[in-house]
């Protein structure tokens, strides 16, 4: 009996272990970016950041996004005055002495950018008007 209970338990620890494992590498990639007391622009920082985070992760499928980015940590400090640190799923930034505000959020890459005005034409419209 004692086997048989000794059996099941490591049964279901390594069933455990295999659920946390599936988990963990599902797990978004979530970001804090942390700015200077004196920054008072903090949207130049957060597209610094969102920059490299966009080069890493072009073209490369949303579960591989925490890998890449663990691995590749020495690309943000080359933005000026910026510490980086990753824990968890999460990548803290900082800027400056970091106890002013503070940016957090999920990335997700979006391979889409409108840096123009999107100016709408409709035939029907045209045709009423002109």
């Amino acid at each position: 009996m004692k086997k048989y209970i000794i059996f099941m338990s490591v049964c279901l620890s390594l069933i455990g272990i295999g659920f946390a494992t599936i988990d963990s590498q599902n797990e978004s990639l979530n970001y804090k970016i942390y700015m200077d007391s004196s920054t008072i622009n903090s949207y130049d920082k957060k597209m610094e950041i969102f920059e490299v985070l966009d080069m890493l992760c072009e073209f490369v499928d949303e579960d591989s996004y925490y890998v890449l980015v663990k691995d590749n940590l020495h690309l943000f400090e080359a933005i000026e005055d910026c510490k980086v640190k990753f824990k968890g799923s999460t990548l803290s930034v900082y800027f400056g002495n970091g106890k002013g505000s503070y940016i957090d959020g999920t990335y997700t890459y979006s391979d889409t950018c409108f840096s123009e005005e999107v100016e709408v034409e409709s035939s029907f419209f045209d045709f009423l008007f002109k």
